[in-house]
């Protein structure tokens, strides 16, 4: 704007003492920020230690096999293809499984639940059976294809159990 002023610093540049060098502990500040930083890494590279999903018991299913139930008559859950459950060879709508599960419970001292499902059920449908049954507060045993075939071997082995 104005060609013959010469620009010149307004502000002189002072040059700072040099820094002492950090002798002993670090600053509290500075010790919790790096310990945080570190602990945050540690959780970014490590799973989550909760789980999800469905409780699987892994222990032996010799010890609640079907013959040894302290009931003569068990309570079994079974889903079939389409969307229909049955509970003790009784069709039971999906709405009202939960209240008819609840109504033979009640009649019950033990709460375990035997839960089946068909080969060509949907999986939301066994979800929703299994998450019902352990909603009522009921022990899930679950009869996999591989238990059942067991059972059968067992029974053409002792002809002696109906």
């Amino acid at each position: 704007m104005f060609p013959e002023l010469v620009l010149r610093n307004v502000i002189p540049l002072a040059k700072h003492s040099p820094l002492v060098p950090i002798h002993g502990l670090p600053h509290w500040g500075l010790f919790s920020g790096a310990l945080l930083w570190i602990l945050v890494f540690i959780f970014m590279i490590l799973p989550p230690l909760t789980s999800h999903g469905l409780l699987v018991s892994l222990k032996s299913h010799e010890v609640i096999a079907w013959e040894k139930s302290s009931w003569p008559e068990t309570l079994v859950v079974y889903v079939r293809p389409k969307g229909r459950f049955f509970l003790n060879d009784e069709e039971v709508e999906r709405s009202s499984l939960r209240a008819k599960l609840l109504e033979h419970l009640n009649r019950r001292a033990e709460w375990a639940v035997y839960f089946e499902g068909d080969d060509d059920t949907l999986y939301m449908d066994d979800v929703y059976a299994m998450d019902t049954i352990q909603g009522c507060g009921a022990k899930l045993i679950w009869i996999t294809p591989k238990l059942r075939e067991e059972w059968r071997q067992k029974r053409t082995v002792h002809p002696t159990h109906p």
